[in-house]
């Protein structure tokens, strides 16, 4: 298995979070740092409109222009020195999934969804998320959408959060 293609590199993404509330000037708020969402909430769609445009803005000021809303999965994974990889569809995929039957299953055998019982993890092997990174996922399934923002403000990335988390945003 290997990625479709390779990611286009940004520059200056300096994503650490998203307000939670409208305040005026001078007051305090709060920022969310890490969320999953799901385009059932209605503040889905705002959020990610949001993101959507700020990363197209850092891609055109990168010289290079690719519409997000074109997209299957979008993933940004921005490094601590805010460069940052977009990957549109390009980032191989793995699942890490239980299922129903029993017994061993060898490599290259066709599987049905009827045969799944869970999707347990979903993530990008390929994509070299490092710890320290922020990583900024938009999954669409059908007509339904998962958002995936973590700000890393620990700086201690967990991969094997964010992979059950993207295995079900809608859950959230």
């Amino acid at each position: 298995m290997q990625n479709l293609g390779q990611p286009i590199k940004l520059t200056n993404v300096s994503i650490h979070g998203v307000a939670g509330k409208a305040v005026r000037p001078g007051e305090k708020g709060e920022m969310w740092s890490r969320f999953v969402l799901s385009s059932d909430q209605a503040i889905f769609h705002r959020i990610t409109a949001r993101l959507a445009r700020a990363i197209e803005d850092f891609a055109v000021q990168d010289g290079v222009y690719n519409r997000l809303d074109r997209a299957d999965i979008v993933l940004l994974v921005i490094r601590p020195d805010n460069t940052a990889d977009l990957w549109l569809d390009t980032a191989a995929v793995m699942h890490e999934i239980t299922l129903k039957r029993a017994g061993p299953l060898a490599a290259g055998t066709v599987m049905f969804e009827s045969e799944l019982a869970d999707i347990r993890g979903v993530w990008f092997p390929f994509a070299n998320v490092g710890v320290k990174d922020r990583i900024l996922c938009i999954i669409r399934q059908g007509w339904r959408f998962g958002l995936l923002y973590d700000g890393n403000a620990k700086g201690d990335l967990s991969i094997e959060d964010a992979k059950r988390d993207l295995a079900r945003p809608t859950d959230q």
